[in-house]
């Protein structure tokens, strides 16, 4: 028992799937561009407080380099400082600091399209201050030019109550938030989509082969 196929069916059959391929390369190639998006994106996991009474800063640490732009605000005092390309972890919070002229931070995302995550430090006056970039981490620096050896108070989902430190060396360690999985619908719907290609590509092979027998036998 044999298959026949008239020619509408054919056409239509070949039709169909030169769209579902259309449909397919560009449904590949917008998955691409959102993985691209992706990797483009660095994120925010850390935020920790550094030096002392004389010499305090923060240590912004991400997961690739960022160029970072600040700027000063009065009334009252604060330093803010913008890193276009990123976006804060969904655990970071205000940390109080109250070491020397810095007395808090805080994060969050000023825009998403494109991402800049801005940090916000309140200072208790007008304070010089240099900003750092080091690899995948954003040091800034209040007060004089010596340094001090890190004391880190991590941000947190749950920051406990910090008590003002007497010394640099007394370390109160957080463990740093966990760094949110991204998972894009691109990672499982690429290879459905690469499946659906070829699969569309053998069913137009088989329609021709098919139509070329019936061809040279005269049917």
């Amino acid at each position: 028992m044999g298959f026949k196929f008239e020619g509408d069916a054919v056409c239509r059959i070949c039709s169909f799937c030169l769209k579902t391929l259309v449909v397919c390369s560009f449904m590949m190639g917008g998955g691409l561009q959102l993985m691209q998006a992706a990797q483009q994106v660095a994120i925010v996991h850390r935020l920790t407080a550094i030096g002392d009474d004389h010499d305090p800063g923060i240590e912004i640490t991400a997961s690739k380099p960022i160029i970072p732009r600040s700027q000063t605000v009065a009334d009252p005092d604060r330093l803010i400082v913008d890193l276009p390309g990123a976006r804060p972890d969904a655990g970071l919070q205000k940390v109080a600091i109250n070491r020397g002229a810095l007395r808090d931070v805080r994060v969050g995302l000023l825009s998403a399209n494109p991402p800049v995550t801005r940090v916000v430090m309140d200072l208790a006056g007008p304070t010089p201050y240099r900003v750092s970039p080091l690899a995948n981490k954003i040091v800034v620096k209040f007060g004089n030019e010596s340094a001090a050896v890190p004391a880190p108070i991590v941000a947190t989902n749950d920051p406990p109550a910090l008590p003002r430190p007497t010394e640099t060396t007394s370390a109160l360690p957080m463990p740093p938030p966990e760094q949110p999985t991204q998972r894009s619908w691109a990672h499982w719907i690429m290879p459905i989509l690469v499946t659906a290609s070829v699969v569309a590509m053998l069913v137009i092979t088989l329609v021709v082969n098919i139509q070329n027998r019936r061809n040279r036998r005269g049917i």
